[in-house]
């Protein structure tokens, strides 16, 4: 899934960050952290990143954790990658 960031800042009581606007890869792990996510970065870069032609772009890779348990086997987060064709 390709999806497009706006940039924006954020406005929680943490450290305040501009994210580039960009052109990003979303990608879903499914499964208890930290190894559900350890595969989908090894996918990222041996599967997908040869097969599709995109590149990875200068820019900060993200990690979205939601809450709940990261234990659990239907544990839910996303990559978001910034790629350039």
């Amino acid at each position: 899934m390709i999806d497009q960031l706006k940039s924006s800042r954020a406005t929680s009581r943490g450290r305040i960050l501009d994210i580039p606007a960009a052109r990003w890869a979303v990608f879903e792990s499914v499964g208890p952290m930290p190894g559900a996510i350890q595969k989908v970065w090894e996918r990222i870069y041996s599967e997908w990143i040869p097969a599709t032609g995109y590149q990875q772009e200068e820019g900060p890779q993200l990690e979205v954790y939601r809450l709940g348990d990261i234990s659990a086997p239907d544990y839910k987060c996303k990559v978001w990658i910034p790629i350039k064709k």
